[in-house]
C-alpha cells in the first residue's frame, strides 16, 4: 500500500506602494498597491506532520524567494524599464492601460509556448521510448503517437505565441497616447529587502 502525499505551502508576500499620472486623462492613480509573492512548498507523508523545524525552514525558503523576486523586479525596472504584470496599469479614473505595460507582457510573451512545446515533448518522447520497446508490429500506433504529440506542441505553442501578440498589439493601441508617464514607486518601503546580501 502506497501512502498518500500532502503538499505544505507557505507564501510570502510584500505590498509595493505606486502611483502614476495616467497618459489619457491626466489624473493621479492616486495610492495603489502590486502584491508580489512567493511560495516554498514541502512534501510529506499523511501520516507525517509537518514539525516546527520543517515549517519555519519552509517560511524561511519563501522569504528568500520572495527577496530574490523583489530584487529581480527592482532590476528590471530600474535598469530595463520593464513592469512586471503584478503592477496593474488601468487608470481607475478613464480606465485606459498605460504604455509603460506594455513591457511586461512583452517579457513573458514566450512563457506560454515554450512550457506548451515542452510539455508535449516530454510526452513525445515517453511514447517515443515506448516505441523502441514495444512489440514491432505493434509501433504503427505508437509511431501516430510521437507525431501527435509533436504536432500538438508546435499548434499550442503557435496558437499561444500569436495569441501573446494579439495582446501585446491590442495594449499598444489602447495605450497610445503620445506620451509615456512611468509609475512612481515606493522602494524605500523594503529597502532593506534590496540591501540584504
Amino acid at each position: 500500500m502506497v501512502d498518500a502525499c500532502y503538499k505544505h505551502k507557505r507564501t510570502a508576500y510584500v505590498e509595493v506602494p505606486y502611483s502614476f499620472q495616467c497618459e489619457h486623462c491626466g489624473k493621479n492613480s492616486g495610492s495603489m498597491k502590486a502584491v508580489i509573492s512567493a511560495e516554498a512548498t514541502d512534501v510529506t507523508y499523511v501520516t507525517d506532520k509537518l514539525d516546527e523545524q520543517r515549517a519555519d525552514k519552509l517560511c524561511m525558503e519563501a522569504q528568500e524567494r520572495l527577496v530574490r523576486k523583489i530584487r529581480n523586479i527592482h532590476k528590471g525596472i530600474v535598469e530595463k524599464k520593464i513592469y512586471p504584470k503584478e503592477f496593474h496599469d488601468k487608470c481607475p479614473f478613464c480606465h485606459h492601460p498605460q504604455s509603460w505595460a506594455v513591457s511586461g507582457l512583452k517579457k513573458e510573451m514566450f512563457l506560454w509556448p515554450i512550457s506548451c512545446l515542452g510539455a508535449c515533448s516530454v510526452f513525445g518522447l515517453l511514447v517515443l521510448l515506448a516505441y523502441f520497446l514495444e512489440d514491432p508490429s505493434k509501433r504503427a500506433p505508437l509511431a501516430l503517437g510521437v507525431e501527435f504529440f509533436f504536432g500538438l506542441g508546435v499548434i499550442l505553442a503557435v496558437g499561444s505565441l500569436v495569441w501573446n501578440i494579439v495582446g501585446i498589439l491590442i495594449k499598444r493601441v489602447r495605450s497610445s497616447s503620445g506620451g509615456k508617464n512611468f509609475p512612481l514607486i515606493e522602494w524605500e518601503v523594503f529597502r532593506n529587502m534590496l540591501d540584504e546580501r
